[in-house]
């Protein structure tokens, strides 16, 4: 007995005929026939009464009939609830700090419209941390700025930002409109905390340059706080062009380049490798992806 000859039962049932129930299931007379005898052996009864070429229903039958709505029945049911369990269910989402305080609140809010009843719960961090949360399994899904080698993580990049060097008006630096590397080693830096992806591309970048690191005097998971340390003259800053641009726009702080270092930094989506994608996932999935479509045509830089 299966699900299948349990609703070709019922189409007979209803039908009165094969030949109809056959039109019903859009299948063959023979195979509505064979589904009907084969139940009729499995359970050693007469499910119909062949008379003047029209199926009578047996008693046996009628107690067939009783079960086999029961048992579509619960299984329509469970089908129903699973295909929207999306719209129930709950997604951990895992974010860089950067990321978060740019991105992140549009596609939860709009993620939040299409699945009302759904609970969306946010964890913001440094890159390490995100991946080694989607690693435990304490995350669904993360959006961060890079993906390390040699982890079981999948992901797809979404978009971009540009990393800007910027120090207060007083510094000396702030009067030129580019440097030569090595100036740097003059100056101490407002740096993000380690684990930071944003941390890792700078170091990288100035390693490259220089083979050293200039002074760090501040550190912190913060890009706000990084941001008025180098407002305040503290030290310079390397922070994302969306950070820097209102104090920019209003000449709180000065911007500079410097030769050969262009810092730029992709944003990422990921997960688990093994992760299964159910619908609530995917529609996130969909929803940064488009993200970034929609952003760059209208021209905020990301790609």
């Amino acid at each position: 007995m299966t699900l299948r000859s349990l609703e070709i039962f019922q189409a007979v049932y209803r039908c009165g005929t094969t030949a109809k129930a056959a039109l019903d299931l859009n299948t063959s007379q023979p195979s509505i026939s064979t589904a009907i005898r084969e139940l009729e052996r499995e359970y050693g009864v007469a499910l119909f009464n062949r008379i003047n070429n029209r199926l009578h229903i047996t008693a046996d039958g009628e107690t067939l009939h009783q079960y086999a709505a029961q048992i579509l029945s619960l299984r329509d049911r469970m089908d129903a609830e699973l295909k929207d369990s999306a719209s129930r269910g709950s997604i951990h989402i895992g974010s860089s700090i950067t990321i978060a305080g740019e991105l992140l609140p549009s596609l939860v809010q709009k993620l939040q419209k299409a699945h009302e009843k759904t609970f969306i719960d946010v964890w913001v961090g440094n890159t390490d941390e995100v991946c080694a949360r989607i690693l435990s399994n304490q995350l669904d899904v993360a959006l961060i700025e890079s993906i390390p080698r040699g982890k079981k993580l999948t992901g797809e990049q979404f978009g971009h930002d540009n990393l800007v060097f910027v120090c207060g008006n007083d510094c000396p630096l702030a009067h030129r409109k580019e440097i030569e590397p090595q100036l740097l080693l003059d100056y101490q830096f407002a740096m993000r905390e380690e684990g930071s992806a944003a941390r890792k591309l700078v170091e990288a970048s100035l390693l490259s340059q220089l083979g050293t690191l200039p002074p760090i005097a501040w550190e912190c998971g913060s890009n706000e706080v990084i941001l008025q340390a180098a407002k305040a003259g503290l030290g310079v800053a390397v922070l994302p062009e969306s950070v820097v641009a209102l104090a920019l726009s209003k000449s709180e702080l000065a911007t500079f380049s410097v030769r050969d270092i262009h810092p730029m930094r992709p944003y990422y989506i990921i997960r688990h490798s093994d992760k299964c994608m159910n619908a609530l996932l995917s529609d996130f999935w969909d929803l940064t992806m488009g993200k970034s479509s929609r952003s760059q045509a209208s021209g905020t830089g990301k790609s």
